[in-house]
């Protein structure tokens, strides 16, 4: 598990519900960062693509996902905690899920949120893709790409342009989804710690703690 310095309870510098770090992008971080002594911890990659992109060639396992499943849109959160009124009530959400029609089961889900502080900065209509989930017993069937492509779909029917999704490099086997799906990366972000020096209490002991540049929400 992550310290808990690196997996913070609010939105992260650059809108993931994350801490993603510092973006390479940001040239005059790392120096300043490394000259203070601090070192790359963590790595979370940024992914990108326009809605109306074409997906590449036919996956034709779509096609029979289609005809045994439905798609279900819900607005906001099922059963919102407290957390979720914290960090991303404010914002408007959309939730996708691919519902199995014989059982009605669900088989997977997305939410999609509308980022519309940072799409007013970087003047393109622009949504966040997390919570992205597939049951066990159905990975690996082409069920995940059915439920992002659909939502891009859906979300493109509402004048939305581009798809962003932040994951961490150490998720592998969502980063091989992404690429498929979310398209071009575009930048990595770095979480950068360091150790604190030693410091003797007054009984004589010594306090070793660990501090990591903290992300606050925009």
């Amino acid at each position: 598990a992550l310290p808990i310095s690196l997996n913070p309870f609010y939105l992260g510098l650059y809108g993931g519900s994350e801490l993603p770090g510092f973006m390479e992008s940001n040239l005059s971080a790392r120096p300043f960062l490394e000259a203070c002594h601090y070192k790359g911890a963590d790595e979370c990659l940024v992914f990108e693509r326009p809605v109306d992109a074409p997906l590449g060639n036919l996956d034709v396992r779509l096609i029979h996902i289609n005809r045994r499943t439905r798609l279900e849109v819900y607005d906001g959160l099922a059963g919102p905690t407290w957390w979720w009124a914290a960090t991303m009530g404010p914002f408007e959400q959309v939730r996708f899920s691919v519902v199995s029609s014989a059982e009605g089961r669900r088989l997977a889900e997305a939410t999609v949120w509308d980022m519309h502080l940072l799409s007013q900065k970087w003047q393109r209509h622009t949504m966040g893709l997390v919570n992205v989930s597939v049951v066990e017993d159905q990975r690996g069937q082409g069920i995940g790409k059915v439920l992002v492509t659909e939502s891009l779909r859906r979300r493109k029917e509402q004048f939305i342009a581009v798809l962003q999704v932040q994951t961490m490099r150490r998720n592998t086997s969502a980063n091989a989804f992404y690429e498929t799906l979310a398209g071009e990366q575009i930048d990595r972000a770095v979480n950068f710690c360091k150790q604190k020096r030693p410091r003797h209490g007054k009984s004589g002991g010594k306090n070793k703690g660990r501090e990591a540049i903290q992300c606050r929400k925009r």
